[in-house]
């Protein structure tokens, strides 16, 4: 069996249909053959928290050049306990087996074509 077969929905892959608390944004760099970055932008790399699924963190890929959400903002917003939550449009969802791990371990990963922010009011209805 092939991992790279199996593509999950948002649901199979986040534990649920809620929208997931968004946790990190960062650049999504290209890297060479010697991993290092080569300094190419390929978009943004979301870290989610799940909490349908025990809030396990799961790295979602867009192609999005300019998040809507800065790094520092986030971190002030959930430092502040106004989270911003989010789902995705174009989400799919995959599993891969982590080999640089001493267990070598199952993860699940993400690809989406952008992120949807939502604010704590929305969620709560």
């Amino acid at each position: 069996m092939n991992l790279k077969n199996i593509k999950l929905d948002f649901a199979a892959t986040t534990g649920g249909t809620t929208p997931v608390f968004l946790a990190g944004v960062a650049e999504d760099l290209e890297y060479g053959t010697d991993n290092r970055p080569s300094g190419k932008k390929l978009g943004t790399v979301y870290t989610v928290a799940c909490p349908a699924d025990g809030f396990n963190l799961l790295k979602v890929r867009t192609p999005e050049q300019e998040p809507p959400i800065s790094a520092d903002e986030l971190a002030a917003r959930n430092a502040s306990g106004r989270f911003v939550y989010a789902t995705f449009k174009g989400f799919v969802g995959g599993i891969f087996q982590d080999f640089r791990s001493e267990r070598k371990e199952v993860k699940k990963k993400a690809i989406a074509e952008s992120i949807i922010l939502h604010d704590n009011a929305e969620v709560a209805k």
